[in-house]
């Protein structure tokens, strides 16, 4: 991969030839990659290969013909199915199936193009609901761009039923129609166009003839947008920003030239230092933590990020500070002990070129990007990097730095603590609990997926099996939301009970955020899932632990809470064991104040 980085690619040919290399080198870790279009776009091939080879998510694309999107996707046996790709690109251009729209838009009025465009948008909405029945691979739907509008019509934006608005609200509609997929999402193609530009996008005489509709000098762009979008769907976000103080967060070093001598606030370059301080609060209200790691004072340090007027950020922005002078390799391990996140999940951004390359030859799979030597290309920089790149968000996302910072005052108070109970009476926790419904629904989804430590099975469910599940009276799927005296710690428990008949309940999935580890919330879920078996006639409950690799937390949960062992062993699926306990045993207890929702 560190060859592909150093490869330029200035032609088609050089993006052939690499790729080329690249598929002699083996696919077999290669993701297939259908892409289904309106348009001509197997020319596409070498810049895809290349660009998800880079992003290090490497896929072979295959082409159905062009025009066969219904063709490919609605038959039981075609050789779009038999590939069985992992991902599906989806892409209808406006200019392949309403070509003169813009033309007739005042002949058929207001109305009747918004019935054109929304009978694409149904189109392509049926199309996706269609692989979804029969396939889990992620989906990526292109949304509607038509580059000849400017040009025909300048004034179209102070038309509030302009075609270009209404295009616009096609594409808002499109994606309020994927959210009730799992794993479909919006591919902005719209946006490739402008910002390359419309005028320029396409090449006239290679789409009449081959029906191209991208011109050869914009493929490469596409490609990489494109790749980016994807390559965010199959790896997680990066969690956390580790930065330097001293000509990072401002200009000059704070031990030397004092509070009054450093570079920060509305003049370059104090501006620069001002605008990445504004990214990176940016990035904590999407949910991501900011911590510190640089060689200084720390009292000095602290009192510069707490007093100096034109700080963006304070301290309590950050959910760790490691002000010392220790190796930056060191204090980043330490961070990622104590936020409990992986070190893959740190960037890692510092002025020094050599800090970055001992963090890089130390710590490999954290994140460092290259800084710029002028200060005023940094804010593009770090707004290029795609770690940060998600394809959703929850509320629990946007609050996640908030909470991080009220787990370092609960930490500060678990230390004065004398006793576990005294620590946890003084948290004055309170639990919300409740059935699955369309407000957390995403949350439940994203635990059910992302949670590994506190998980008794590991199973991963599907969307579509999660509202099945919801809907059944023969099943449950049931959550918990904790809150204290220092805030909200969101939805933190999931789980999911089951009739298997004869008054037996299956523990389907019991699993809570590592957040919340130690202070008994499990005892107060698993009396809430008693509560719910109870209500619906059942007699036992039935839990079982399936090792996973990364679950041996929970290994002895069931026995500690009084289950009785019903089998114990390994098999094929992993399983340990299963444990019953009957809903009506004495011991059942809430050990925290419960609300009901």
């Amino acid at each position: 991969m560190a060859q592909l980085d150093a490869l330029r690619c200035s032609s088609p040919a050089d993006y052939i030839q690499i790729a080329r290399r690249l598929r002699k080198s083996g696919t077999d870790c290669w993701m297939r990659l259908a892409v289904l279009a309106s348009h001509s776009i197997q020319f596409l091939d070498a810049y895809l290969v290349v660009a998800s080879n880079r992003a290090r998510f490497p896929v072979d694309p295959w082409f159905a013909p062009f025009g066969q999107i219904e063709e490919q996707v609605l038959p039981a046996i075609s050789e779009f199915w038999r590939m069985q790709p992992g991902a599906i690109w989806i892409s209808l251009r406006l200019e392949d199936v309403e070509r003169w729209l813009p033309d007739e838009y005042y002949a058929v009025g207001p109305d009747g193009a918004e019935q054109k465009i929304r009978a694409l948008r149904d189109r392509l909405v049926r199309v996706v609901r269609e692989i979804r029945m029969r396939s889990a691979s992620t989906i990526l739907v292109s949304n509607f761009a038509s580059p000849r509008l400017d040009s025909l019509d300048p004034f179209s934006a102070s038309q509030p039923r302009s075609l270009k608005h209404i295009i616009g609200a096609a594409n808002r509609e499109l994606a309020e129609a994927l959210t009730s997929f799992n794993d479909a999402w919006v591919f902005d193609y719209a946006g490739a166009v402008s910002a390359r530009g419309s005028e320029e996008w396409s090449d006239a005489c290679m789409d009449y003839v081959a029906r191209v509709g991208i011109a050869p000098k914009n493929m490469s762009a596409l490609a990489n947008r494109f790749v980016r979008c994807f390559a965010a769907t199959q790896r997680p976000a990066a969690k956390c920003v580790v930065v330097d103080l001293d000509n990072t967060l401002w200009g000059g070093e704070i031990g030397d030239d004092g509070l009054e001598g450093i570079h920060l606030g509305q003049d370059y370059p104090g501006s620069a230092y001002r605008d990445v301080q504004m990214f990176l609060k940016g990035l904590r209200s999407r949910g991501v933590l900011l911590a510190v790691s640089s060689k200084n004072e720390a009292n000095v340090a602290i009192s510069a990020i707490d007093t100096h007027p034109d700080m963006v950020l304070r301290t309590r922005d950050f959910a760790n500070l490691q002000i010392n002078r220790d190796p930056k390799p060191d204090n980043l391990v330490r961070i990622a002990r104590e936020l409990n996140i992986g070190l893959e999940s740190l960037v890692f951004i510092d002025d020094n070129p050599v800090e970055r390359a001992q963090v890089r030859i130390e710590l490999p799979m954290v994140c460092v990007p290259d800084m710029p030597i002028d200060i005023g290309e940094w804010l593009r920089t770090l707004e290029q990097l795609e770690t940060f790149d998600r394809p959703g968000m929850t509320a629990e996302d946007r609050q996640r730095a908030d909470m991080y910072t009220a787990n370092q005052e609960r930490r500060n108070l678990e230390r004065s603590a004398t006793d576990l109970d005294g620590f946890l009476s003084s948290l004055e926790m309170v639990a919300w609990v409740g059935l699955c419904d369309d407000q957390n629904f995403n949350r439940i989804h994203q635990l059910i997926q992302k949670t590994n430590q506190f998980n008794l099975t590991g199973r991963r469910f599907s969307s579509e099996e999660i509202r099945s599940l919801a809907g059944s009276a023969g099943s449950a799927v049931a959550w918990l939301r904790l809150k204290d005296r220092y805030g909200d710690q969101g939805l933190v428990c999931v789980g999911i009970v089951r009739d298997t008949g004869g008054g037996i309940w299956n523990i389907d999935c019991l699993l809570m955020s590592c957040r919340v580890i130690g202070r008994r919330v499990e005892d107060a879920f698993l009396m809430y899932l008693r509560e719910i078996v109870a209500g619906r006639g059942g007699c036992q409950l039935r839990g079982k632990y399936v090792v996973t690799g990364k679950n041996t937390l929970v290994a002895n949960l069931y026995r500690e809470h009084g289950f009785l062992p019903e089998t114990l062993g390994g098999n094929g699926s992993g399983e340990i064991g299963s444990y019953l306990r009957s809903v009506n045993d004495e011991g059942w207890a809430w050990p925290l104040a419960i609300k009901r929702e």
